[in-house]
């Protein structure tokens, strides 16, 4: 339908046609500023444009002149679809719809994860997406501190923003862990709260055996030093003696028991207490022999031996020296 009007530049008059879409101009996290041309058909004199976000809402309605428009108080990382309507007396045409995406920003809120299955080297963590992603998740890692080292995280792992779950292996026995996740987009990264975790404990390690401080003619006196890896609460040492020269086969000379916790004091779940005795007589020897000793070490997992050890005693002035012939 058309309408002839002798004041219409235009002559005949009919609704516009072909309103081109809008283009993108520039963008944010939370805003989209984009900018339109003209109807390639006016079809008379334009009076006005309208933009649509989503199809439905009206977020601006605009002179003739004005074809730039910045929308704000978006959410970050999300499509929005714009199109423009233009008027003029005789009816309005519409531009096909153009879909924007805002830039990402860091991931927000919290992330919940829980972890199972701790063992003395290993545990099972899984974890749910930030509440709010404000991106596509690249990446999640699992990190932690423990009373060895408060100040420096360790990376247990890092994988694809696909993966959810994990398990953690090479863990120090009997360490009290501070587990946290961080999820990152390219916007940023987002951590979460930490959760302490207290590994089980295990077989002591590092058991050195017993060294000999002084040597005399019937005793020995000795010392030792606790496991280089605990791996436990230490509550017993004894020192064990066996010499093949004299027929002696193994035997305890020396037991102590204590309570020595390798954790630092200011972490969880620790008891101070008097650790066992480092050091101890053996007395009753024969001079000048052979005596093998071994350290045996009691944590809360169960028991381990070091390696035996040969010390000898001191001489001593000789006895019963007969006569000799002549």
């Amino acid at each position: 339908t058309s309408e002839l009007n002798i004041a219409n530049p235009f002559g005949c008059s009919s609704a516009p046609s072909q309103q081109k879409p809008p283009y993108l101009v520039n963008l944010g996290i939370d805003f989209l500023k984009f900018a339109w041309d003209p109807p390639e058909q006016p079809n008379g004199e334009l009076l006005g444009y309208e933009v649509y976000r989503n199809a439905t809402t009206l977020i601006a309605s605009l002179n003739i002149t004005d074809r730039v428009l910045e929308d704000t108080g978006l959410k970050p990382y999300t499509d929005y679809a714009y199109t423009v309507v233009v008027f003029n007396a005789m009816g309005n045409a519409t531009s096909r719809p153009t879909t924007f995406r805002t830039f990402p920003k860091k991931p927000e809120g919290a992330i919940n994860f829980n972890i199972t299955d701790v063992k003395a080297r290993s545990l099972f963590v899984s974890w749910m997406g930030p509440a709010q992603a404000n991106g596509l998740i690249s990446n999640y890692s699992v990190l932690s501190f423990n009373n060895a080292d408060m100040v420096n995280p360790k990376l247990h792992y890092t994988g694809l923003g696909t993966v959810t779950s994990q398990a953690l292996t090479n863990l120090l026995p009997f360490t009290n862990y501070t587990f946290y996740v961080t999820a990152c987009n390219t916007g940023g990264c987002v951590n979460s709260q930490g959760k302490v975790v207290h590994t089980a404990a295990a077989a002591a390690e590092g058991v050195s055996p017993p060294t000999v401080a002084n040597v005399y003619k019937t005793s020995f006196n000795l010392t030792w030093s606790f496991p280089t890896r605990p791996n436990g609460i230490i509550s017993f040492f004894e020192i064990w003696m066996r010499s093949k020269a004299l027929g002696i086969s193994e035997q305890m000379v020396f037991s102590t028991s204590g309570y020595f916790d390798p954790r630092p004091t200011l972490q969880p779940l620790v008891v101070s207490s008097s650790p066992p005795l480092d050091q101890t007589v053996i007395s009753g020897l024969k001079p000048f022999q052979q005596y093998e000793f071994q350290l045996v070490v009691e944590n809360s997992y169960g028991r381990v031996g070091s390696a035996w050890v040969t010390f000898m005693t001191a001489e001593t002035d000789p006895v019963c020296v007969e006569d000799p012939d002549i």
